[in-house]
């Protein structure tokens, strides 16, 4: 959860990656925190495990990720 700019306790918006296992990659998932509704879903560059709590995953050359 990250908080938004009111401090109102559904105010902001989940933040968790997302594992396809039928393709083996990742998705960064970014949902509204009162609606759920999806605000943005971003594929990554590699398979994140579900150990991803607190890693890093360096950018590919050439590409950046912008969400």
């Amino acid at each position: 959860m990250v908080p938004g700019p009111s401090g109102a306790e559904e105010d902001g918006v989940l933040v968790f990656v997302a594992l396809d296992g039928v393709k083996e990659t990742s998705k960064l998932v970014i949902l509204d925190a009162k609606t759920f509704t999806e605000l943005e879903v971003a594929e990554l560059p590699a398979r994140i495990p579900f150990t991803a709590h607190g890693q890093f995953v360096p950018p590919l050359a050439g590409r950046s990720l912008v969400v």
